[in-house]
C-alpha cells in the first residue's frame, strides 16, 4: 500500500499536475502565484536561507544581549542604531600581540560575548548602539565594505541585498545528520550609513537604519519543514514582535 504522504508530495511537485491546476480556473491569482513561488524554492542546503554560515567579511554578528523587541521598534520608528566596536586595549594590559577582540571584550570591557540571547525581561527603550566584536579600525573597514557592496547592488539591480536578521532556527536535515543547519527567521531590510568620526575611537561611525520595505519571514524554511517534517510554521502577524514570533515557532516545533 503506498505511503499517502509521499504520494501526495510527488503529485504536488509533478509539473504536469501543477500546470493543470494553475490553468483550471479554480485558483485565485494570489494562490496561483504562491504555488509558483513554492515550486521555484531551492530546499537544499545550498540555499543560505536554510543553511546560513555568517560569511566572513560580508556579515556582522552582534552580542551583549540587546533587547530585541526594543531594537526592533526603534528601527521601525526610523531611528538609527550605531554599530559599536570593542575599545582598543591599553598597551600596558598585554605583552606581544594585541589580544583578540572577543577575549578583550570578555576580560576587560564587561561585554557579554554570547551570540545566543535569553528572552528579554524588560521593555526598555530601543538601544542607540548595538555591539560588534571588532576593534574600531577593523570594524570601520568591514562596515565600509558591506555598505559599499549594498549600494552597488541597489545601483546595479535595483534590489536591496542588506538585511538585519532577527533570530535563527537550528535544525538537522535528517536524523542521522551530524551538522546542524542554521536558518534565519525574521529579516528586516536595512541600510548602513556612514556617520561622523567617533570622538573616542577616531574612526567613522556606521549606523543601521530601516529602509521601509516589507519585513520577511522565511518562506523557504516554512516549505522545507512542511515537506520534510510535516510541520507548519506559524505566520508572522502584523503586530508580532520578534520574541512573540519566536515563541510561536518554539510552540510549533517543540515535539521535534
Amino acid at each position: 500500500m503506498p505511503d499517502n504522504t509521499l504520494l501526495g508530495e510527488y503529485k504536488e511537485n509533478d509539473p504536469n499536475t501543477l500546470i493543470n491546476e494553475l490553468f483550471s480556473g479554480k485558483l485565485t491569482i494570489d494562490n496561483a502565484l504562491q504555488r509558483l513561488r513554492t515550486r521555484l524554492l531551492d530546499l537544499s542546503p545550498r540555499n543560505r536561507l536554510l543553511n546560513y554560515r555568517h560569511p566572513k567579511g560580508r556579515s556582522v554578528q552582534f552580542v551583549d544581549v540587546p533587547n530585541l523587541n526594543s531594537l526592533f521598534h526603534r528601527l521601525l520608528d526610523n531611528k538609527d542604531v550605531i554599530v559599536s566596536p570593542v575599545p582598543e586595549p591599553e598597551p600596558l594590559l598585554y605583552e606581544g600581540r594585541r589580544p583578540d577582540a572577543k577575549q578583550h571584550a570578555e576580560n576587560h570591557c564587561g561585554i557579554n560575548t554570547a551570540y545566543q540571547f535569553p528572552k528579554s525581561s524588560s521593555n526598555s527603550r530601543g538601544p542607540r548602539k548595538i555591539q560588534a566584536l571588532y576593534y574600531p579600525p577593523e570594524l570601520e573597514k568591514l562596515l565600509r565594505k558591506i555598505a559599499r557592496e549594498a549600494r552597488a547592488a541597489i545601483e546595479e539591480t535595483g534590489t536591496n541585498m542588506l538585511f538585519l536578521m532577527f533570530g535563527f532556527l537550528e535544525f538537522y536535515e535528517r536524523d542521522d545528520s551530524e551538522k546542524p543547519l542554521l536558518a534565519p527567521l525574521l529579516t528586516m531590510p536595512v541600510a548602513l550609513n556612514k556617520g561622523e568620526i567617533d570622538a573616542n575611537f577616531r574612526t567613522y561611525q556606521y549606523a543601521i537604519s530601516y529602509n521601509g520595505d516589507d519585513l520577511s519571514e522565511n518562506l523557504t524554511l516554512r516549505e522545507k519543514l512542511r515537506q520534510d517534517f510535516l510541520l507548519n510554521l506559524p505566520e508572522l502577524d502584523d503586530d508580532d514582535e520578534p520574541e512573540a514570533y519566536f515563541a510561536k515557532i518554539e510552540g510549533a516545533i517543540k515535539k521535534k
